[in-house]
């Protein structure tokens, strides 16, 4: 391996001493940038956030409308202008660019913070003035760091929300990382905006490093490496996927990206490859706990690189056991979440997915716009293209200056036996996504449950190493090319960092008190102040709002749980009840002209009596001219009392409901719904809930017997209390009774009665039955982690326990060789 700490730059006269020209127009262009950031672009945040103009002339069009400039608005733009043109004029006359930077390279450790402070500036639009709108993939990112925060507010490791659904095992069946380390920062500011901007905004900036060490272990020299990890900072599919999109668990997984390929190049000539073995499967580990589908493709290339590296050099076999410690380490860390979720997957909505070969196989990504070549090599920062291109967010510019590089890059590591691993997951990154629909890829379930879009990532981050690789030929091949491709990359690609990616402050109008998310914030704040979440539940018929936007951003801004799901890995109450029920009655409500016509109706009438088997008290109706309605149900309550428990098979609850309740319905036959909301009536309708006295006629299981007891019982709640993972409800009954609590039943959950531990029963929809005697009954539910994931939680921290005492006894050993001179 070369010495990367000494070197020149080829191509530079190093013997010309730079001089503060360069520095200080960049200096003034940093600052212009960042004021303009601020100043100007904070402007941008009327037009509708995530929406694409397609062309120049519609943005300019819709800017000259809304904006407002003034006159320093103009002297920014002017100040960037000119520094911008006087550095290319220095470079071109008299290469004083150049020379800055030769100067820059001759040390590794000012090569690095010029790279930190130029992708700093680069990512400034991180922390500008707003907040996150809440469209597109961001509310239930947004939504799910809420609460992480309040649970760690709390003291409490958060695995078990109430927020949503009739209670979720929270966390465990979707990336971990980005929400517990978002909460840990919201400690400190409180303001969950902020601490989310300054995570992404960070991770953003940090992401170029962990890429330009890479490379710089794979033999670029400073220079090369300095560009890569900008082209990788730079590239704006990352920052459209990140913000854009708002799939924000990704900015992290960006920047953890590079590190176990970091890792692994350290180990295979470092003195200490217990510390790089250990350290590059925590790297491996993060990834899969930032997002289990990207990290799971994360290991995959991973190993497919380090196969063709261990090929291409023939390592000692201590140091083939370090690799395989490496992955070792890597997968078992990771199988707190895989492990999980392969074998849990059956009590949760991921419980039809194989994971597997299967012919056609079809996932989540099936029928999503594959990206096309205009969009990943027209010119474009989203908000328009230069040229016309598709209209879907499914593809963003990776930068024609880049793609060049890279193409060189490609051509150059193939002639390098000991690079082709690099080639190769490059090129297997592209087919990922370009040969995503046709075989073998087509025919296996785990690459189709992904689109092929989101394979970008993997070509963003490979192209922009290629990219060095390509500067690297280049600059053996022309003396002085350096600063040239630079200037290239940062003209290219700079631009598309003109960006304001949220809306004005205020817009949510969380603080209005005329809102009605102001009531129930305040009544909420009760409860609230109590270390508690309100007993009682908010429900929003959503109308044309995105699911995404409404279900994550009613409890966020009422402070109030919501009965509804978001992730398809929650439980069954939400796909078998609460979905199926707001889907019918949005039916009804979209097709009323006013509400007196809908309220005394029989279907709205049967809605109502699911609501309250939900605990729903405050339901939101959405009209067809998207005004909000809030209604207050005359009642609601945590349990219902029945004298009769009923039993039904798989098969019966396949065949009994949709031939008692054909056409019951305003769903066509043919709608994919329409089943499942025949159900959720069925259950409803069988029940016979009288919600003011909290009683029903019967209740329904999924399995069991049939048995009746004999009274006609009653309840009175005492007491209901609701914290984020636990609940205490205390009643008092008439009679024995079986009781039907509005709370998910769950394998993984201690259920107790009156201090005892019980096994409850389960409910068609998903609910927990209990069999109460007469008298004073405290219930509580207590979610807890599975036997597996405390099993293999006790694993990583013996294995994390075992490295750090292997680390030790390494670093000991090597300071006793430097103390005895060895």
């Amino acid at each position: 391996m070369m010495d990367i700490t000494r070197e020149s730059t080829i191509g530079v006269d190093d013997r010309v001493s730079p001089s503060v020209t360069v520095p200080a127009l960049l200096l003034l262009l940093a600052l212009s940038l960042i004021v303009f950031q601020y100043k100007t672009l904070a402007k941008f945040g009327v037009l509708p956030p995530g929406r694409s103009f397609a062309g120049p002339l519609r943005y300019y069009q819709a800017v000259a409308e809304r904006v407002a400039f003034d006159f320093f608005d103009g002297l920014l733009l002017a100040l960037v202008l000119i520094a911008g043109v006087a550095l290319v004029g220095f470079e071109v006359y008299g290469r004083r660019l150049s020379h800055f930077l030769a100067a820059v390279f001759r040390r590794e450790v000012w090569t690095r913070l010029l790279l930190l402070l130029a992708s700093a500036v680069s990512v400034r639009y991180y922390f500008a003035a707003g907040e996150f709108s809440w469209a597109g993939d961001a509310p239930h990112h947004l939504a799910l760091a809420w609460v992480t925060a309040e649970s760690l507010s709390h003291l409490e490791i958060p695995i078990w929300t109430y927020y949503f659904g009739a209670g979720s095992p929270y966390l465990q069946f979707y990336g971990p990382l980005f929400f517990l380390l978002t909460g840990a920062v919201d400690l400190l500011f409180g303001d969950i905006y902020r601490s989310i901007k300054l995570v992404l905004g960070t991770a953003h900036m940090l992401s170029g490093f962990g890429l330009y060490l890479l490379a710089r272990r794979l033999g670029c020299r400073r220079a090369a490496a300095l560009l890569a990890g900008l082209a990788y900072v730079l590239c704006f599919w990352h920052v459209q996927q990140v913000l854009v999109m708002g799939r924000f668990a990704l900015g992290i997984f960006y920047a953890l990206l590079p590190w176990p390929f970091v890792c692994f190049e350290r180990l295979r000539s470092s003195q200490r490859p217990l510390a790089w073995a250990f350290a590059g499967g925590a790297s491996l580990s993060a990834l899969v706990y930032t997002h289990p589908g990207y990290g799971f493709f994360a290991l995959v290339l991973f190993g497919l690189y380090a196969v063709c590296r261990l090929a291409s050099v023939r390592p000692t076999r201590r140091r083939l056991g370090h690799c395989v410690l490496l992955l070792g380490v890597g997968l078992v860390l990771s199988a707190y979440l895989l492990l999980g979720m392969l074998l849990e997957r059956g009590d949760t909505g991921l419980g039809g997915m194989d994971f597997g070969l299967v012919l056609g196989g079809k996932g989540a990504g099936a029928g999503v716009p594959d990206p096309t070549w205009q969009h990943l090599l027209v010119w474009s920062n989203y908000r328009f293209w230069l040229f016309a291109a598709p209209s879907n967010w499914y593809g963003g510019y990776l930068g024609i200056s880049v793609v060049a590089l890279a193409a060189v890059g490609l051509c150059w590591v193939f002639k390098r036996r000991s690079l082709w691993a690099v080639g190769l997951c490059c090129i297997a990154a592209l087919a990922l996504v370009f040969a995503h629909g046709a075989p073998p890829l087509r025919y296996i379930e785990v690459v189709q449950a992904m689109n092929s879009a989101r394979f970008l990532l993997f070509v963003a981050f490979f192209l922009a190493l290629c990219c060095g690789f390509g500067v690297r030929a280049l600059q053996l091949r022309f003396r002085g090319v350096f600063t040239l491709l630079l200037l290239a990359v940062c003209i290219d690609l700079g631009p598309t960092t003109l960006q304001q990616p949220y809306v004005p402050a205020g817009t949510d109008d969380l603080d209005n008190p005329q809102t009605m998310w102001y009531r129930y914030r305040t009544e909420a704040s009760t409860f609230r102040s109590r270390g508690e979440l309100p007993p009682y539940r908010i429900s929003w018929l959503r109308g044309a709002v995105s699911h995404f936007t409404a279900v994550g951003f009613l409890p966020f801004a009422s402070r109030v749980p919501t009965p509804d799901i978001l992730l398809s890995a929650d439980l069954a109450p939400g796909r078998l009840f609460s979905q199926p029920l707001l889907d019918f009655t949005s039916h009804i409500v979209g097709a009323a002209d006013r509400f007196e016509g809908v309220e005394k109706s029989p279907p709205f009438t049967l809605a109502k009596a699911g609501f309250a088997m939900l605990n729903v008290r405050h339901l939101l109706l959405t009209w067809s001219d998207g005004s909000i309605r809030p209604l207050q149900l005359a009642a609601d309550s945590p349990v219902l009392v029945a004298p009769r428990i009923e039993g039904y098979t798989l098969e019966e609850l396949q065949r009994i409901p949709y031939a008692e309740m054909a056409g019951r319905t305003p769903l066509s036959a043919q709608d994919p719904d329409e089943r499942a909301v025949l159900r959720a009536l069925w259950t409803i309708e069988k029940t016979g809930v009288d919600i003011d006295n909290k009683r029903a006629a019967r209740i329904l299981l999924q399995g069991g017997d049939t048995r009746e007891l004999r009274g006609r019982p009653e309840v009175k709640v005492l007491e209901h209390r609701v914290e984020n993972q636990r609940v205490e409800l205390v009643v008092e009954t008439s009679a024995p009774c079986f009781a039907r609590l509005a709370y998910a039943y769950y394998p993984h959950m201690d259920v107790l009665v009156n201090g005892v531990k019980v096994d409850p029963m389960q409910t068609v929809g998903g609910f927990i039955a209990l069999e109460l005697g007469r008298g004073r009954q405290q219930v509580e539910l207590l979610p807890r982690l599975s036997f597996l994931r405390r099993g293999l939680l006790w694993l990583n921290g013996l294995v994390l326990l075992v490295g750090i005492v292997l680390i030790g006894s390494e670093h000991r050993q090597i300071k006793n060789k430097i103390t005895t001179g060895e």
